[in-house]
This record gives structure tokens, C-alpha cells and sequence, in this order.
């Protein structure tokens, strides 16, 4: 994703200028960006996982009641 890169790249903002001219500002919205897009990220896997592993129960179940 660009804005991890971005984040990666740009310095942290200090001192005085860099909350005058908005860079601050900037960077603390990309910051607010990649971390939304990092949760976006975890729940979809978590979601994912969940799913796998309701998979592999239902087909434990099927193999016990089949008596295998």
C-alpha cells in the first residue's frame, strides 16, 4: 500500500514549522490511514481464519458420524 510506504519514507514531523505548514497535520492523517488500513487487514484475516477453522471442525464432525 502507498500510504505504508509514504509513512515509511517521510521523516516525523518536529519543531515549529512542521505544525505551521501543515505538514504535521499531513502526516498524522496518513498516519490514521495506514493504521484503519492495518485493523481493515487484521480483521479480514481474522474473518478468513475463523472460517477455516469452522471448516476443519465441520469436516472432524462429518468423520466421526461416519465413523471414521
Amino acid at each position: 500500500m502507498l500510504f505504508v510506504f509514504l509513512l515509511i519514507v517521510l521523516p516525523k514531523p518536529r519543531g515549529n514549522f512542521a505544525f505551521t505548514s501543515g505538514y504535521a497535520d499531513m502526516y498524522n492523517r496518513l498516519e490514521s490511514k495506514v493504521i484503519a488500513w492495518h485493523e481493515s487487514e487484521i480483521t479480514r484475516i481474522e474473518n478468513d481464519d475463523d472460517s477455516v477453522r469452522a471448516s476443519i471442525r465441520l469436516l472432524l464432525a462429518r468423520g466421526k458420524a461416519s465413523g471414521n
